[in-house]
């Protein structure tokens, strides 16, 4: 299993994003501009990018 954080150390740290009005032909121009492979919803994206943060939370730190 690839982590968000693997594939960012290989893609390079930039993201893009785009509006949840925006049409399909305007991901796609920004897909096709950018080299982009594939598109995640935010959420999922968020979500995805908190578990592998509490994952790697240091052992000697304490959440409040």
């Amino acid at each position: 299993m690839m982590l968000v954080k693997d594939i960012l150390k290989i893609k390079g740290g930039q993201l893009f994003s785009i509006g949840p009005d925006a049409l399909l032909p305007q991901a796609v121009g920004l897909m096709v501009e950018d080299d982009i492979g594939s598109l995640l919803r935010a959420v999922n994206f968020e979500n995805k990018l908190l578990r592998q943060y509490i994952k790697d939370w240091p052992e000697g730190d304490k959440a409040s």
